[in-house]
């Protein structure tokens, strides 16, 4: 299972949390992570990993909401960022790259 960026920021917090409840080290390169962490989430008597991991297993996290629910707000007026986003990927090349005067792919 692949984790995005802030999925692997809850999964370090919880890791931290889980290690100074119960003293033990959670590996991230473990196939069975999340369950270690589903165990040690039944177990904690704190509510921080408990609402830490329903995030992440997706409880209160549903996948795409938050692209499209965020607005940009410029000088106060909000501005839909989702219509300039796909005009910007439309657009965008992929870049040369350029060693010693010469094109290299």
């Amino acid at each position: 299972m692949l984790f995005t960026q802030g999925d692997m920021k809850i999964l370090q917090l919880i890791r931290k949390l889980i290690r100074l409840e119960f003293d033990e080290p959670i590996q991230l390169r473990d196939r069975d992570v999340l369950n270690q962490i589903s165990k040690y989430g039944a177990k904690s008597s704190s509510d921080r990993i408990n609402h830490l991991l329903d995030q992440i297993l997706g409880g209160e996290r549903k996948v795409g909401t938050d692209k499209a629910e965020t607005l940009k707000v410029y000088r106060g007026t909000k501005i839909d960022c989702t219509a300039e986003s796909s005009l910007n990927q439309e657009t965008r090349k992929k870049p040369l790259r350029v060693y010693r005067g010469q094109v290299v792919n």
